[in-house]
């Protein structure tokens, strides 16, 4: 066994490139391993700006030999009069095979043959480009040929052992040296073992693991953080990102005048983070100091050096959000609300004035047709003053401060002696701002939140966007599945179709468009089912074409796809019927009342006892009671089955048959009360 150990020497990577480098390379060389039954104990795979590394240990030096059947040729072609045919004798000659090595069975030549046994150097030179040069990013660079890479690639190391795999990718022929950092560490290293080569590096100047890099940087931090009398802010998120910035962990502090404290502390917070990747020193009472920690590529020693560069672009953007805040406070939020009328919401759609009016509208028909226990007074409030902090310097004209969206109203407001309820509100209305991220916990800003992405939706209609699910210009995808992410956070359960016709009225959108959006919309939530709660296309479509409370949907696919798992032949009888009724159904109308009187005994028996199960069924569906629902309705299938085993429906007798339809159309409506069984994939 040989330890093999591969590294990509790159320009420097994003951080979003150097892990998707990692999961790439990993599960590529995983593929190829398990393809082709070559043993290994352990795997590791990490990277640093300049370079993508994979190490394996004891890797089997020959494949594992594995015995299999195979099937060749039928016996009708394989011979002719007893005599071998150009079928059989390719099928042996391409495998090595005699006549005796091969069985007649089934009609067919059967043969056992033995894979493998091949040299794991060997298939690594020949694998290694083809994956190298398959890696996919998000975005890629084209240099110097018609290949492709996050950045340029600008040497490749690989060793088996203590021996270089000698092979050429993106027109770099491999070898087994590799570089230390920039400035600290040798241009040209030779590594003589995969063992020997993190320790060779951080002689170099290089922290190769991503995980020791983090765990050094965050320590150093502490330590740092704590001679200023603070902590460094918890932020796991840019903690990562500024572990993918250096190859050394060095620390360094700055400081700031004191009077910036006077700032909001989202904003000082912001400044150091957006472009900077500085860390907020925090102190004992949760304030915060008037430092900053961050990472350096570079030893700490230089940190002297480094230091007044870095407090000098610090301090420049917190002049520039003085000068806003300064500006922005001469006039209060209720005076800033107004002048939304001149902020345009979407062009040939209207002002952010309009939209809040329009929230208004669609707040006050929620709460005239739903049953809320909600503030609506201080909902109403919130929704007035929550996009005042559009005509604020701070936002309009802070680059870097333009995503306090929200939070900058809810500062200000609070400033302004607003009610810390409605500030509240205000806050979290925005969330949640990304897939992944929080939903608001109070629900007065969810239901807000919900309002205004219902909004943004209909108003793609009235300019009449193609909506697609590869282009999003206006975040229509983000919207909808924050709108599911509240809805189902929030337990909300509204008939969403209902609150976007309402929204068209509101808006005047011809209700012709209507079916544009909601497809759109059902399309999404059925991958937000799948990919969330791995519920089947199918089980969400049977539901959500006879309900469209998506927080029931949810519940009610989420229930009977547990049932179809526990008991999938049942579920799967029961979908057949139901295919079968609505077949016959087709083209039914003018249906009367069942006549009991001339229903036959099979007919009788599904009848009388769906008849007796309906009420129940009924008060399950009111109590949102769905498991128990399901399990008393399944009662049914044997009912319908011994209907359909000795009733034949379309008789010549016209008042028999439609007396017939009428009882299917009756059993049909029990199961439409959970859902179109019809719809299910059996």
């Amino acid at each position: 066994m040989k330890d093999f150990l591969l590294e990509i020497g790159t320009e420097e990577l994003p951080v979003w490139a150097q892990e998707e480098a990692e999961r790439g390379i990993g599960n590529a060389l995983m593929h190829f391993f398990k393809e082709n039954h070559i043993k290994f104990g352990s795997y590791k795979v990490s990277s640093t700006p300049r370079r993508i590394f994979i190490y394996f240990k004891n890797v089997e030096e020959k494949q594992e030999i594995i015995e299999k059947e195979i099937k060749g040729p039928p016996l009708k072609v394989a011979y002719k009069d007893g005599k071998p045919q150009p079928a059989l004798l390719g099928f042996m000659k391409q495998r090595q095979l005699t006549e005796k090595d091969i069985e007649k069975r089934d009609g067919y030549i059967y043969a056992r043959v033995k894979e493998g046994g091949e040299d794991t150097e060997k298939l690594l030179k020949e694998a290694l480009p083809r994956i190298i040069e398959g890696l996919k990013f998000k975005k890629s660079m084209r240099w110097q040929s018609l290949k492709t890479f996050a950045r340029p690639v600008r040497w490749i190391l690989a060793l088996f052992g203590n021996k270089t795999l000698e092979f050429e990718a993106f027109g770099i022929k491999s070898g087994n040296t590799t570089k230390g950092h920039r400035f600290l560490g040798s241009a040209k290293i030779e590594i003589d073992s995969p063992e020997n080569y993190e320790v060779t590096l951080a002689e170099n100047g290089v922290i190769a693991d991503r995980v020791r890099r983090k765990k050094i940087l965050k320590e150093k931090m502490q330590k740092l953080a704590e001679t200023l009398g603070g902590t460094p802010e918890n932020d796991p998120e840019l903690l990562n990102e500024v572990t993918g910035l250096v190859e050394w962990p060095g620390v360094i502090y700055g400081s700031f005048d004191k009077r910036f404290l006077n700032l909001p502390h989202i904003v000082i917070k912001a400044a150091m983070k957006q472009h900077q990747r500085y860390f907020p020193v925090i102190g004992k009472n949760n304030d915060i100091l008037p430092f900053f920690i961050s990472a350096i590529n570079n030893e700490d020693r230089f940190s002297d050096n480094i230091r007044p560069g870095m407090e000098k672009v610090l301090v420049s953007r917190l002049e520039d959000a003085e000068f806003y805040f300064k500006e922005d406070m001469k006039i209060p939020p209720k005076e800033r609300s107004e002048m939304l009328k001149d902020v345009v919401w979407m062009e040939n759609v209207g002002s952010v004035k309009d939209k809040i009016q329009y929230a208004l509208i669609l707040t006050d028909y929620i709460f005239n047709k739903y049953s809320l226990k909600l503030d609506i007074d201080a909902l109403k409030n919130a929704i007035i003053l929550s996009k005042f902090d559009l005509t604020t310097q701070m936002i309009r004209d802070g680059k870097e401060f333009t995503k306090l969206e929200g939070e900058i109203a809810a500062e200000y407001a609070k400033r302004a002696g607003i009610d810390e309820k409605v500030v509240r509100i205000i806050k979290e209305h925005m969330l949640p701002k990304r897939y992944g991220d929080r939903i608001p916990k109070i629900k007065e800003a969810a239901l807000i939140g919900l309002i205004f992405r219902i909004l943004d939706l209909v108003a793609l209609l009235k300019i009449d966007y193609n909506f697609s699910s590869s282009k999003d210009p206006y975040g229509a995808r983000r919207n909808t599945y924050a709108i599911f992410d509240i809805i189902v956070g929030h337990g909300f359960h509204f008939n969403l179709d209902d609150l976007f016709l309402k929204c068209m009225e509101i808006m005047r959108v011809p209700e012709s468009r209507f079916k544009l959006l909601w497809d759109y919309v059902k399309e999404r939530f059925f991958n937000f089912l799948e990919e969330r709660e791995k519920i089947r296309y199918d089980i969400v479509d049977a539901i959500i074409e006879v309900n469209t409370d998506i927080y029931d949907v949810r519940e009610r696919a989420r229930i009977l796809d547990k049932k179809m798992k526990e008991d999938p032949h049942l579920f799967e009888k029961i979908a057949i019927s139901l295919k079968r009724v609505n077949n016959i159904l087709k083209g039914a109308k003018d249906l009367k009342n069942i006549k009991e009187n001339i229903l036959t005994e099979h007919e009788l028996a599904l009848y009388q006892t769906a008849k007796k199960m309906e009420p129940a069924l009924k008060e399950l569906i009111e109590k949102r009671d769905y498991e128990t629902f399901l399990n008393k309705i399944s009662e049914l299938s044997p009912k319908i089955d011994s209907f359909f085993d000795n009733v034949f429906v379309m008789v010549e007798d016209e008042e028999l048959k439609n007396n017939r339809l009428s009882l299917l159309a009756y059993i049909r409506k029990l199961f439409n009360l959970y859902g179109d069984f019809s719809k299910l994939v059996v």
